[in-house]
């Protein structure tokens, strides 16, 4: 099974319900809830999410829904060294780069994201579906 990190862009099409790209972000939880993909998330993944979503929707709600989240993907560290990595990288968008540290360090097979020219530099397979 497929280690498989989700950007920040996703998990806020799933929070928020972004159309048209809602249906394609449900679809990528539901392989996760159901085991066939084992998703992770980076911890400062978690954290823009939810302070993004809470200036659109109800912040009880999303921080419930994070919390649903967070129980059934592996939560990715952010540490000292991967934000160094991140602030040295030629990362134009520094979240983007976390993201990839992060996944580096953990040895994700894919990063799924709706940007994938941002990763133009990566070393890990980067896809916009699972």
């Amino acid at each position: 099974m497929d280690r498989v990190i989700i950007d920040t862009d996703i998990l806020l099409d799933f929070l928020l319900k972004r159309d048209p790209f809602h249906e394609h972000a449900e679809v990528i939880f539901k392989k996760a809830f159901e085991k066939r993909i084992m998703a992770c998330i980076a911890a400062s993944t978690i954290l823009n999410a939810g302070y993004v979503a809470s200036k659109f929707i109800n912040k009880k709600k999303v921080w419930d829904s994070l919390y649903k989240i967070i129980q059934v993907v592996e939560v990715l560290k952010v540490d000292q060294d991967t934000i160094l990595s991140s602030i040295k990288s030629d990362f134009k968008d520094k979240e983007d780069a976390v993201v990839y540290f992060a996944a580096l360090n953990s040895k994700v097979d894919k990063i799924l994201t709706r940007n994938v020219k941002d990763f133009k530099h990566s070393k890990i397979p980067v896809v916009s579906t699972v």
